[in-house]
């Protein structure tokens, strides 16, 4: 076995194990998250010291319904209505754009070239020659 010991588990004696308060906090988890609350508070309510993130990889971590090895510590019907308001949410979110206009590139990250000199080129891995060599000239002549 290797990689890292999923939140709510612990190894003792070469058995994948509970930790009875991690499980309990890891059902306050999935019970904020269908309440309504994000995944940040509903981690900070459950006292899961985790990035965002994590948690939300562990609203989607089938292991926690037991695979062999690891007991189970959530119901499939509480893992799959994690999974269906993670939908819902994402069906209602806007769609991810800019809001409003771009902000102006700074000066130290526009990319140029003197009059007279060839345009950059066309083709992508020699545009990104190209585009490397600029930065490069920038921050040795900034």
């Amino acid at each position: 076995m290797s990689g890292k010991i999923p939140y709510g588990y612990r190894i003792e004696n070469g058995e994948a194990a509970a930790v009875p308060e991690e499980a309990d906090s890891l059902r306050t988890l999935f019970r904020a998250y269908l309440e309504g609350c994000s995944v940040k508070r509903a981690a900070e309510l459950a006292g899961i010291p985790r990035s965002e993130s994590c948690c939300a990889r562990m609203l989607r971590n089938r292991l926690y319904l037991g695979d062999g090895y690891y007991p189970p510590l959530l119901t499939e019907e509480l893992l799959d209505r994690a999974a269906a308001e993670r939908e819902r949410r994402r069906a209602e979110a806007p769609a991810r754009s800019w809001p409003g206009p771009r902000p102006p590139v700074p000066a130290a990250v526009r990319f140029r070239w003197a009059p007279g000199e060839d345009p950059p080129p066309e083709d992508p891995a020699a545009y990104a020659a190209w585009l490397f060599g600029c930065i490069r000239e920038e921050r040795e002549s900034g």
